[in-house]
C-alpha cells in the first residue's frame, strides 16, 4: 500500500485504507502522474509561457508542438520497510507505557529513556516527536505541543513570575487550570500547582483533598501550601506520599524538609537539610525554588553554586520569607510623584529602562497620568519589562481617564489594532476624538484616518482633510504626508499635485521617510514639479538610508536603469536586497529577476526562485506569475504544470496580464489542466483588455481558427493589428498574410508588404521568405530580383527549408 500524498509505503500487513500520517486514501502502488511540457515562444514577455507557432507561407494555420515525458520508478525493499515498521511500533508502544505510567504525562526520567530507545532504533528526532503524538492520541492522553495562543499565555506567566507580579499572576490561575486539562506538558502542571500554592493555597489544598488524579506536582505543592498555612501534619503526609513517585529525584523531597524546618526552627536547623541538597539532582523545573532556598537558608552554598536572585524573587517572597518584600521600601510613600516620574524619565532617556520602570510604576501608582502613560509604553514596547499588551492597556486607560491626550490617542490605537483588548473600532474613534478635541495632533491625524477609511465611522473624506490639515499645520509629519496624499490623489479635495508636493516637502524636510520617498516619486515623474531624476535620487537616498523599503527599491531601479545616477547594476542589487530582506514584494521580484538574468550578480536561478517565492507567499501577483513561469519551465524547481497553473490563477485573478495570458495558454494546450478552449479565450480576453500583445495575438488566432469562439476574420484582423502595432512579430506576419490573401480585410499588397517588412526586420524567417516573393513578383513593391534574393538568403540563413530549397534551384 502506498500514500500518494506523503509517499509513505505500507507493508501488506497494514489493514487500514488511509495513511496514518496525513489521512490520504492509500493506493496499491506508486504511480507517475506528472509529465513535462516543453513550450517556447520567440515573443515571450518576461519569461511568459506561450505557444510555438510553426508558420508557413500564405496560410493562417499554425501547428502547436507539445512534448510529454513520463518516467515510472518503483524500487521498494519490502524487508527494510517491514523492519522499519517494527521499530516504529516498538517505539509507539513504549510511548504509550510512558503516558500510562505518568497518568497522561511523560516524566523527565521517562523522556530520557525514550531518547535512549530512539537512538538505539535509529529514529530521527522529528519522526520521534510525531510518533509520540501518535501514541498520545491513541492512549487518550493530553496534547504535548502548545498552540500559539497558549504559548503566549505561558510566556506571559513566565514574565509575571520573573517580575514578581503577584497581582497579574492571580488572574492567570484559572487559565492555567484549564491548560492542565488540555496538555500533558509537565511545566504547565508544575506552574499551575506552584502558583496555587503561592497565591491560592486554600483552593489548592481543597482541590488536592478531593482530587483523584494522583499527580506528583499537585501533591508536591499541596505540601508547601500546608506548610504555608501552618498544617504541618497534612504537609508531612503529603511528603510521605511523594515517595510513591520513584521516577522523581529524592532531592525534591529534601527541599520540602528544609522548608518545613526553616519555618518551624529557623535558619540554623534548616541549613543542615538544605546543605544536603544537590541542585543538579533536583528536577530542572525546581531550579528557581532551589536557588531561593539556598539564598535564604544557606547563602554560603548559594555563593558556591553561583546562585543569584535573578528569576527567583517570587519564590523567596511566597515560599521562604512568607511576606511580600517586593514593596520593601523601594520608594518612600510620601515622595513627590512628579519628582519620582522625572527620575524615571532620566533613566528612560539614558535607555536604562529597568530602573525607569521602577520609578514610573511608583509615580503611576500615586496617580501620575504621564507616568502611567510612560509605564504603558514600556509594557507595549518591552522596555525594562516583558511585552504585555494587557498590562499596557491597563495603565494607558488609567492615564486616559485623567484626560491625558497622548494616552487617549494610544488607547484608541490599542482598540483599533486589538492590542491587549478586543478590537473595537467605534471605541477607537471615541478615544481618538477625545484626544483630537484637545487639539492633539496625533489624535487628529488618527481620527482623520478613520474618516478616510471608514473605520468605526462612515467615510467622510472632507472631514478627514479638515483634521489632517489641523494636525499638519501643527507640524505633525504623518499628517503632512497624509494631507499630501489627499491632494495627490484628489481624496476629499480637488487633485492638486503642486499642493501635494508642498506638504510632502514639509514632512520630508523633517526627515519623514515616507514623505521623502513620495517627493522622490514626484521629481522622478514630474508630478507637481519639474521632472528631475537627480533630485528624485536625492530624496530616495534619504529615505532609503533610513530603512524605507519602498525607497530602497526605487533607488535600486534608478541604479539599474541609470536614471539620475550612473548605471550600476551591482549597486542596484544592493538596494534591492536591503528592501527585499524587509519583505517588500516589488524588491523581491526585482532581485529575483537580477538573479535569473545575471544582472549585477552571477546568474543563479535557484536564488531567483527563492525571492519569487517570498514575494508570491505575500500574495504579490508578479511574484506568483514569475514563480509560475519557473514551475512551467522547470527553472530552478522541478517542472510542475499543476503548480504553475495554481500560481497563474492566483496572479490572474489579481489582474496580472502576463499570468492571464499564460493561463490561457495552459487551458489551450492542456498544460496542468484539461484542455478548455472557452476558458483559454476567457483569459486571453482579460489580458487583451490590458493591451497585452501576446494575449492579443493568441486571441486573434482563436478568432482566426474558430478555437473557443466562432470564426471571425475581421475580429482576428483587429486583434492582429493591435498586437502588431506594439511590435509583436507573429502578429505582424499574420496581419501581412491577411492583407495578402484578403482574409477579414480587402486585399492590399502594399499593406501586406509593410507588415512583412516589419516582421522580417525583426528576424522572422517566414516574413523574410514571403517578402522575397513580393519583390520577385512585384506585388506591393516594384519588382526587384536582387531584393528578393537578399530576403530569401536571410530566411535561408535562419534555416528556413522553403528558402533553402528555392535558392538551391536558382
Amino acid at each position: 500500500m502506498y500514500c500518494p500524498n506523503c509517499k509513505k509505503v505500507y507493508s501488506s500487513e497494514y489493514k487500514g485504507n488511509f495513511c496514518g500520517d496525513c489521512g490520504t486514501r492509500l493506493v496499491d502502488s506508486p504511480k507517475q502522474n506528472d509529465f513535462g511540457v516543453n513550450i517556447s515562444d520567440d515573443a515571450a514577455i518576461m519569461g511568459g509561457v506561450n505557444v510555438v507557432r510553426n508558420d508557413t507561407h500564405n496560410t493562417t494555420s499554425f501547428d502547436q508542438s507539445v512534448t510529454y515525458n513520463s518516467t515510472v520508478t518503483n524500487n521498494i525493499n519490502k524487508s527494510t520497510i517491514e523492519l522499519q515498521q517494527e521499530r516504529t511500533q516498538s517505539f509507539i508502544e513504549q510511548c504509550k507505557l510512558a503516558f500510562s505510567a505518568g497518568n497522561g504525562l511523560i516524566t523527565e526520567e521517562r523522556r530520557v529513556s525514550l531518547e535512549t530507545l530512539r537512538l538505539s532504533l535509529g529514529i530521527d528526532e522529528a519522526e520521534a516527536e510525531r510518533l509520540i503524538e501518535v501514541a498520545r492520541k491513541s492512549s487518550g492522553a493530553r496534547m504535548t505541543t502548545l498552540g500559539v495562543r497558549d504559548a503566549t499565555t505561558m510566556k506571559k506567566i513566565d514574565s509575571y513570575i520573573v517580575n514578581n507580579n503577584a497581582t497579574m499572576l492571580k488572574g492567570q490561575i484559572a487559565r492555567l487550570a484549564a491548560l492542565v486539562n488540555n496538555y500533558n506538558i509537565e511545566e504547565i502542571h508544575y506552574k499551575n500547582y506552584m502558583l496555587q500554592a503561592a497565591l491560592s493555597p486554600t483552593e489548592l489544598m481543597r482541590g488536592y483533598e478531593s482530587s483523584t488524579a494522583d499527580e506528583y506536582w499537585q501533591t508536591y505543592w499541596a505540601s508547601v501550601a500546608y506548610f504555608k498555612c501552618g498544617d504541618n501534619v497534612k504537609a508531612e503526609r503529603a511528603i510521605v506520599k511523594l515517595d510513591r513517585y520513584a521516577e522523581y529525584p529524592e532531592d525534591n523531597t529534601l527541599l520540602l524538609s528544609a522548608l518545613s524546618t526553616y519555618k518551624d526552627y529557623g535558619v540554623e536547623e534548616a541549613a543542615g537539610y538544605i546543605n544536603a541538597v544537590i541542585p543538579e539532582q533536583c528536577s530542572p523545573l525546581l531550579l528557581p525554588f532551589v536557588q531561593a532556598l539556598f539564598l535564604e537558608i544557606y547563602p554560603e552554598g548559594a555563593a558556591e553554586f553561583g546562585f543569584a536572585k535573578e528569576n527567583c524573587q517570587f519564590y523567596i517572597d511566597n515560599f521562604v520569607a512568607m511576606e511580600n518584600s517586593a514593596q520593601g521600601g523601594m520608594f518612600v510613600s510620601s515622595a513627590n510623584a512628579e519628582n519620582t516620574f522625572n527620575t524615571g524619565l532620566s533613566h528612560y532617556n539614558a535607555e536604562n529602562y529597568s530602573e525607569a520602570v521602577k520609578y514610573f510604576r511608583a509615580a503611576a501608582e500615586q496617580g501620575h497620568a504621564v507616568a502611567q502613560c510612560y509605564l504603558s509604553d514600556c509594557y507595549y514596547e518591552g522596555k525594562g519589562v516583558e511585552v504585555d499588551y494587557e498590562e499596557s492597556v491597563a495603565w494607558c486607560r488609567k492615564s486616559a481617564e485623567q484626560g491625558y491626550a497622548d494616552a487617549q490617542n494610544k488607547l484608541g490605537y490599542a482598540y483599533e489594532e486589538g492590542d491587549g483588548v478586543e478590537q473595537d473600532l467605534k471605541e477607537a474613534v471615541k478615544c481618538y476624538r477625545k484626544a483630537a478635541e484637545q487639539g492633539y495632533a496625533k489624535g487628529q491625524n488618527n481620527l482623520a484616518s478613520c474618516y478616510e477609511e471608514g473605520l468605526g465611522v462612515p467615510v467622510n473624506l472632507a472631514k478627514a482633510v479638515e483634521l489632517y490639515t489641523k494636525a499638519a499645520e501643527q507640524g505633525y509629519v504623518k499628517a503632512q504626508c497624509n494631507l499630501g496624499n489627499c491632494y495627490y490623489y484628489g481624496t476629499g479635495v480637488e487633485e492638486n499635485q503642486e499642493e501635494a508636493v508642498k506638504w510632502y516637502r514639509k514632512a520630508a524636510e523633517q526627515g519623514y521617510d515616507i514623505a521623502e520617498c513620495s517627493l522622490g516619486v514626484c521629481y522622478e515623474n514630474g508630478f507637481g514639479v519639474e521632472e528631475n531624476a537627480k533630485v528624485a535620487v536625492k530624496w530616495y537616498r534619504k529615505a532609503a538610508e533610513q530603512g524605507s523599503p519602498i525607497a530602497q527599491c526605487c533607488l535600486g531601479v534608478c541604479y539599474e536603469n541609470g536614471n539620475g545616477v550612473e548605471e550600476d547594476c551591482e549597486t542596484a542589487v544592493k538596494w534591492y536586497r536591503k528592501s527585499a530582506e524587509q519583505g517588500y514584494a516589488n524588491a523581491q521580484n526585482n532581485l529575483g529577476l537580477c538573479y535569473e538574468n545575471g544582472v549585477g550578480v552571477s546568474e543563479n536561478i535557484k536564488e531567483a526562485v527563492k525571492w519569487y517565492r517570498k514575494s508570491a507567499e505575500q500574495g504579490d501577483a508578479d511574484g506568483q506569475c514569475y514563480l509560475g513561469v519557473c514551475y512551467e519551465n522547470g527553472n530552478g524547481v522541478p517542472m510542475n504544470q499543476k503548480e504553475a497553473v495554481r500560481l497563474y490563477k492566483l496572479a490572474a485573478e489579481q489582474g496580472n496580464a502576463v499570468a492571464q495570458c499564460n493561463l490561457g495558454v495552459c487551458y489551450e494546450n492542456g498544460d496542468g489542466v484539461p484542455v478548455n478552449l472557452k476558458e483559454a479565450v476567457r483569459w486571453y480576453k482579460a489580458a487583451a483588455e490590458q493591451e497585452h500583445d501576446t494575449a492579443l495575438f493568441n486571441l486573434a488566432l482563436c478568432y482566426d481558427n474558430g478555437e473557443g469562439v466562432p470564426v471571425d476574420k475581421k475580429e482576428a484582423v483587429r486583434l492582429y493589428r493591435a498586437a502588431a502595432e506594439q511590435g509583436h512579430v507573429g502578429a505582424q506576419f499574420n496581419l501581412a498574410i491577411c492583407y495578402d490573401n484578403g482574409e477579414g480585410v480587402d486585399v492590399d499588397k502594399k499593406e501586406a508588404v509593410r507588415w512583412y517588412r516589419e516582421a522580417a526586420e525583426q528576424g522572422h524567417a517566414k516574413a523574410q521568405y514571403n517578402l522575397g516573393f513580393s519583390y520577385e513578383n512585384g506585388e506591393g513593391v516594384p519588382q526587384n530580383h536582387a531584393a528578393a534574393l537578399k530576403w530569401w538568403r536571410k530566411a535561408a540563413d535562419q534555416g528556413d527549408e522553403d528558402a533553402i530549397e528555392l535558392l538551391n534551384n536558382e
